[in-house]
């Protein structure tokens, strides 16, 4: 073999050599590269996510603030507590006689609908009817919430609505804990508020229990 051929052989080799660890590095920096971008897409995923759970959070108080708000002043504002058809209906449905300045009488109720799981204000012209205006005021309210309203004496004895009757359990409440229950469609936020109420109809020495 001439030294002519020798080189080029050499030559030819070096260059293989040097192919070969330029695809090496190629593959090594495309790993690193994908490693990267796995990482910082994870990191951008779990921002969103993070991000998104506040704002539905935020969102859920905004709506429990402003159901709370307006049965609040429901109850104060109330004339008179209209007796549920029965202790079951009480625990999650309240009826309420309202009468404003001018003097216009109305009744209102709110009550929570398990099977839409839906907690709505109603217009209602006689106890118990048909609601001829509804409005929705917590629109996830989670399966655990089974007594919206809970009652109590002028003593702060609890009220059981399935021990007395209708007439008997309004004549003998002072105040009205409301519960609320709310949650995000489609996310794990659960939150509640509680309130206790004393209606503006309600005086302490008119209470009466029969």
């Amino acid at each position: 073999m001439t030294r002519r051929s020798l080189d080029g052989a050499c030559h030819l080799s070096a260059h293989a050599r040097e192919r070969g660890t330029t695809l090496v590095e190629a593959v090594l920096v495309m790993t690193l590269m994908v490693a990267v971008m796995s990482v910082l897409f994870g990191l951008f995923d779990a921002f969103t996510r993070s991000e998104h759970h506040h704002e539905t959070t935020l969102d859920v108080r905004q709506e429990l603030r402003q159901a709370m708000g307006e049965i609040e002043h429901d109850i104060h504002a109330a004339t008179a507590i209209v007796p549920a058809a029965s202790g079951v209906i009480a625990q999650t449905s309240l009826e309420l006689s309202i009468t404003d300045k001018a003097g216009t009488a109305s009744m209102v109720r709110f009550r929570l609908d398990t099977t839409a799981k839906q907690l709505v204000r109603e217009v209602i012209t006689v106890a118990g009817g048909t609601a001829v205006s509804s409005r929705l005021l917590l629109r996830n309210v989670p399966p655990v919430s089974s007594a919206t309203f809970r009652y109590f004496s002028i003593a702060g004895v609890e009220l059981d609505p399935l021990a007395l009757t209708p007439a008997s359990l309004v004549s003998c409440v002072s105040r009205i804990q409301v519960d609320l229950h709310d949650s995000a469609i489609g996310g794990p936020t659960d939150l509640t508020q509680s309130l206790q109420v004393m209606p503006r109809s309600v005086r302490p020495e008119e209470v009466t229990c029969s």
